[in-house]
């Protein structure tokens, strides 16, 4: 059975965090709170889910400093596949397990697809909000055990 080791956990996270769309300039901060956690998962005889309400799911916070009201769209590059030397793992990135809140809690979050991003509403500056994204890691017959 080949372990799928915790160093490639988040190697793929992967996320290139990107803002587009800005329509001003503005100075723009985001951080990186946790990392997408999958634990130890072994091919061929596993799935692992990590909603986005799991402490497991990666977790970003972000704002701007710009003077005034803002929006801001958020989008992600993600794989289709976590790839470990002949392993080639199917990950599901879904609505489901993608979130965003004004603050810090698990009531009230907003999902959104994680394919297509998020725009905020108007943002005043320093305004902190939050980013979850959760997944599905499917393991498929044909791998030895």
């Amino acid at each position: 059975m080949e372990k799928f080791n915790n160093t490639y956990k988040l190697l793929f996270f992967l996320t290139l965090f990107s803002f587009c769309g800005n329509s001003f300039s503005q100075n723009l901060f985001v951080t990186k709170l946790s990392d997408l956690e999958f634990g130890d998962v072994f091919i061929g005889t596993v799935n692992v889910d990590v909603p986005h309400t799991d402490a497991r799911a990666a977790k970003f916070s972000f704002y701007h400093t710009r003077t005034g009201n803002r929006t801001m769209t958020v989008t992600f590059t993600l794989p289709n596949n976590l790839v470990f030397g002949a392993n080639n793992l199917p990950i599901t990135f879904d609505q489901a397990h993608s979130a965003w809140l004004n603050n810090d809690q698990v009531g009230g979050r907003e999902n959104f697809d994680p394919w297509v991003g998020f725009t905020t509403g108007r943002s005043r500056a320093n305004e902190v909000k939050y980013v979850w994204l959760g997944a599905n890691i499917a393991s498929t017959t044909g791998y030895p055990s």
